[in-house]
């Protein structure tokens, strides 16, 4: 070992700069990918929202001001049977209201309509409220809910006979003898309309009384759908990768059984593509397990470059392997708010070459555990998801925390929100703030770092600019939509933005911030996509080697 490192040494000290300083290609990647991810999962988040979800809420439902008619009856206590099913309605403040009092039979009635309205916003539509004593003399009203229940599932108006339905319904949440709720449906909805699948739900009848089919009128297609895409995202100059081709192809219902995958790649252009390359391919499949989630992922980076010193060439390289897996369990879903818990589990090698030597071989193993929640608030749809990641020490895995110039277990938060709402101001505008952000008692390997300074965190930078322990991200965008609603041109908007941010280097305590500035269009329709974007830092860091200088953003992609 000894003799290796005086090697490496002795390389090193005929290389006139510092290697310290020459920002890993893998790394920087890796954190615009992250960025990236997050973004596009609160997009989707926000779309799911828009779908499922009310921005209004539940208006109470007021009672009577009519004259009272009818046979008047004192009523001292009022009860709801909620005939053998442990399900938490709360009907008490309705319930109070009447309760010692004198009702009459239009007073009775308009109570139960307030009941059946609780058992309605709580997704049970097929079910209702009866009189479950009609001798009420004695001062008791009492109420028994007559469920609706779930029969079971057909598909295409038949019972499933086929190998692909039968598979359908083995992944799907086990409805069957339950009461009917139209937010379970919701999430049947989810479930069964992936990319080469798609499905309507239909009520039907059974021939019991109070129960009904849940009916899923499928369609099936065989082919993926196919993604191709350009970026400049790179750091450096159009010779040196600047340039980025993008690939991926997905498709879902591979074994019947509404599981999902896809493929991506990237590949980054350089002049001397031969001695120069950076590529990245993932691999990733999902299958649902009825309220549960499994998502299982596999990816590889790597590059090659050449660095040039006084004495010649000097060949660096990279190779990054991840594996992982994460198990999504919806916790509540209402017209409201869809609650979601995970746990994750990600295994990490990574290698460094200098001069064909392995200068590092290291391996990072995390396990996190979070909740997202999507919901709306102040009229608009907000995501959130908070995160706790603990490092794990197994197959001779490195300890990725450093205190007292000691290894330590990594732990880490991570909150991330987006909010996002539609306003009128002689037009439709969209406002849209995002804010991410991570904190580490302890300071940190690079890799686990929080990276900002690109088009999904602070605008005006390229590369992931700066990276710290701790720190934090505010991005608002302003957006002017048109819709034109030609084939070729869907949606056109204009927008223009604003972003800051932080990180915290944990011991010895450093503080850097930086600010931009951008302005943008983006442009689609269901085949193809753009966005342009200048950006200027605002507030810059010395070390920046684009200096005050702005960039363009540009993304590019077909679908199909």
């Amino acid at each position: 070992m000894i003799k290796k490192l005086t090697i490496f040494s002795i390389v090193i000290g005929t290389i006139p700069f510092s290697y310290g300083q020459f920002k890993d290609p893998l790394r920087q990647e890796e954190s615009r990918l992250k960025n990236q991810k997050t973004q596009i999962e609160s997009e989707r988040a926000l779309i799911k929202a828009e779908k499922f979800l009310s921005l209004h809420t539940t208006k109470e439902v007021k009672e009577s001001q009519k004259v009272p008619t009818g046979k008047i009856y004192k009523i001292n206590t009022i009860s709801v049977d909620l005939n053998h099913e442990n399900i938490n309605l709360n009907f008490e403040p309705i319930l109070k209201k009447y309760e010692n009092r004198n009702l009459t039979t239009s007073q009775i009635l308009a109570l139960v309509k307030e009941l059946t309205e609780v058992l309605k916003q709580a997704g049970y539509s097929t079910s209702a409220i009866g009189l479950k004593n009609n001798d009420i003399s004695n001062g008791k009203l009492q109420f028994i809910i007559h469920w609706g229940k779930v029969k079971g599932y057909k598909v295409n108006n038949a019972i499933a006979s086929s190998f692909k339905d039968k598979a359908m319904l083995t992944t799907l949440p086990n409805l069957t003898g339950k009461p009917l709720n139209i937010f379970e449906l919701d999430q049947l909805i989810e479930l069964t309309n992936r990319i080469n699948k798609s499905t309507n739900i239909r009520i039907l009848a059974s021939e019991e009384l109070e129960q009904s089919y849940i009916d899923l009128e499928t369609k099936r297609t065989t082919l993926p759908h196919f993604y191709l895409g350009f970026n400049n995202s790179g750091a450096e100059n159009n010779e040196n990768g600047k340039n980025q081709l993008t690939a991926s192809v997905f498709g879902s219902d591979l074994l019947g059984i509404n599981d999902y995958w896809s493929l991506s790649s990237g590949y980054r252009l350089y002049k001397h593509s031969k001695r120069d390359h950076q590529n990245n391919f993932s691999a990733n499949y999902g299958l649902p397990l009825g309220f549960y989630n499994l998502d299982l992922r596999l990816s590889r980076s790597d590059y090659s470059r050449e660095l040039i010193g006084n004495f010649g060439r000097y060949k660096s390289e990279g190779k990054s392997k991840n594996a992982g897996a994460r198990i999504t369990y919806l916790l509540e879903r209402n017209k409201y708010h869809i609650i979601n818990l995970y746990g994750d589990i990600d295994f990490k090698k990574k290698e460094n070459y200098l001069v064909n030597r392995l200068i590092s071989n290291d391996k990072e193993n995390r396990a996190t555990l979070g909740i997202s929640v999507i919901g709306n608030i102040f009229n608009g749809k907000i995501y959130t998801n908070l995160s706790y990641s603990h490092g794990l020490n197994w197959f001779n895995a490195k300890k990725m925390a450093i205190k007292d110039n000691h290894a330590k277990t990594m732990h880490l938060l991570n909150l991330d929100i987006t909010w996002d709402k539609d306003f009128l101001l002689g037009r439709v505008f969209n406002y849209q703030i995002r804010f991410g952000s991570q904190y580490s008692p302890t300071n940190l390997l690079p890799d686990s770092q929080f990276s900002i300074g690109d088009e999904y965190t602070v605008r005006g930078f390229k590369g992931s600019n700066i990276s710290g322990d701790s720190g934090f991200y505010l991005s608002q965008t302003l957006t002017l939509p048109f819709y034109p609603q030609k084939s070729y041109l869907h949606s056109l908007s204009p927008f223009i933005g604003f972003d800051m941010g932080e990180v915290i280097q944990m011991y010895p305590r450093k503080r850097t911030n930086i600010s931009g500035f951008a302005i943008g269009v983006k442009a689609n329709n269901p085949y193809f996509s753009t966005a342009i974007t200048y950006a200027k830092p605002l507030k810059n860091i010395s070390y920046n080697t684009n200096g005050n200088k702005h960039v363009i953003y540009l993304n590019m992609s077909v679908f199909f």
